[in-house]
């Protein structure tokens, strides 16, 4: 009798949670802007983060909708999805990469949208695309990081040490010190050679050291 009404309780929960989908799915549809139909589906996926169910159906549905709207809102020129795109997404994305990013790359020229700038930095660190350009990658981290993106100063930091630039590395590091990920990065494999504060001001006389920490004060504008 207990299995019973378990079951009849986990079928009754099962319903809601899809009619909370379904519900959410047909919001997004009627959104016009696709960044905020994106946004609408996210929140779908984060109740179902905290509400794990075996309803595979639901979460393909939710997926393929993500995939949907994230592909339209970055065709529509939103700059933090754009963003995502080039830092974050490979694989099956390739193609709207090759796709949106001439159109970028000319928007980054004039921008001061930091999201915009980063994008552009991603672009031109990425082997993917085909336009590796280690200068250009640093001057749009470098405008990306003047246009308030904290972040930037990060791979700013690992791109120096990796060239044991360490007045320069030190300089960034200072300037990421609330933001970097030393150890995810690490973890990653992606900044392999990144070093402690303490290990860069070996490289540095006294003077260097104060006249960094000096300019590494001066903060960018917030984001």
């Amino acid at each position: 009798m207990k299995s019973s009404v378990g079951i009849i309780f986990m079928v009754i929960w099962l319903i809601g949670c899809s009619s909370n989908a379904d519900k959410l799915i047909a919001k997004a549809e009627s959104e016009p802007d696709p960044t905020k139909a994106l946004a609408i589906i996210r929140q779908t996926e984060e109740y179902y983060k905290e509400n794990p169910i075996s309803n595979y159906n639901e979460k393909d549905r939710l997926l393929q909708a993500e995939d949907k709207y994230f592909t339209l809102a970055a065709k529509s020129g939103n700059e933090h999805v754009l963003r995502e795109l080039f830092e974050y997404r490979s694989g099956k994305w390739v193609a709207l990469q090759d796709e949106l990013q001439p159109n970028v790359l000319e928007r980054a020229k004039t921008t001061n949208n930091p999201d915009l700038l980063a994008a552009a930095a991603a672009i031109y660190g990425n082997n993917k695309v085909n336009v590796i350009n280690t200068s250009e990658r640093v001057n749009y981290l470098m405008r990306a990081w003047k246009a308030g993106d904290k972040p930037s100063a990060g791979l700013l930091s690992h791109h120096f040490v990796r060239l044991k630039d360490y007045d320069s590395a030190y300089l960034w590091s200072l300037r990421c010190i609330r933001d970097c990920d030393r150890e995810k990065g690490i973890e990653q494999g992606e900044y392999i050679n990144q070093i402690k504060l303490g290990e860069l001001e070996k490289h540095l006389n006294n003077v260097e050291i104060i006249n960094i920490q000096k300019e590494a004060a001066i903060q960018p504008a917030k984001k």
